[in-house]
């Protein structure tokens, strides 16, 4: 490998910025997937090379690649739920790298932190939610549903007088989880993690769209005579 150079950063931002803005120049005419995209990402490969080529040749290298990209920041695209990069989010992505930020804790980044709750504070005036409630950014859907998922999990021991926290799953009985016909995989996948089971999902449809049969829920959700339920709820359906 080859050390760090220092003076090649900027000849590394003005590499980028020419790449960058040749790729997003006519985006919104390019075809979402080019057709020799597979070809072109197969040419990356071959071995560990013994040496460094140096930052300048590296990203030149990756640059070449773009023909293997999906052109979801343009506006032909309407698959999966990615959004467009607009002229803000890209540069706020590039000093975010190169102020290279740990944003866990106040100490660790001011501005991060600070930044972070004035965001939560918009987002919860914008939803028309409480100010006293708290929240967290994550790092993405998945994360997002983790975050809430480990929440209702530890609400529901605290309702069985058990800390699962502190004394695991063991020390309560199984937590049912409703939903509707159609249940997000990351959902299923965050409940394996917690240790809730996928076993433990039960999927209550109305109609072969997947909505939620409501009277179903409430019957379910009688039957366990006060015991706690995780019920996810989802405002539509992407695929549907």
């Amino acid at each position: 490998m080859t050390d760090p150079r220092p003076d090649e950063i900027p000849h590394v931002i003005d590499l980028v910025a020419k790449h960058a803005a040749g790729y997003l120049d006519g985006i919104d005419e390019r075809p979402v997937r080019g057709r020799d995209a597979d070809d072109v990402a197969l040419r990356f490969g071959g071995p560990l090379p013994e040496t460094g080529v140096g930052a300048i040749a590296a990203l030149e290298e990756l640059a070449s690649g773009f023909g293997a990209a999906v052109h979801s920041a343009g506006g032909r695209f309407f698959h999966f739920v990615n959004g467009g990069t607009t002229p803000a989010a890209l540069g706020a992505d590039w000093l975010v790298t190169a102020t290279d930020q740990n944003v866990g804790a106040w100490v660790s980044s001011p501005l991060g932190a600070r930044l972070e709750q004035v965001a939560l504070g918009w987002l919860k005036e914008l939803f028309g939610l409480p100010p006293s409630w708290s929240g967290i950014l994550t790092t993405g859907a998945t994360m997002a549903n983790f975050t809430a998922l480990a929440c209702a999990r530890r609400w529901a021991g605290l309702e069985m007088g058990v800390d699962v926290e502190e004394e695991g799953l063991t020390a309560t009985p199984t937590i049912p989880v409703f939903g509707s016909g159609y249940i997000h995989p990351s959902d299923l996948k965050v409940l394996s993690m917690l240790g809730i089971g996928r076993a433990n999902v039960h999927k209550l449809a109305r109609d072969g769209a997947g909505r939620v049969d409501l009277e179903a829920l409430e019957a379910r959700l009688r039957e366990r005579r006060g015991l706690p339920s995780i019920v996810i709820v989802s405002a539509g359906e992407v695929n549907a």
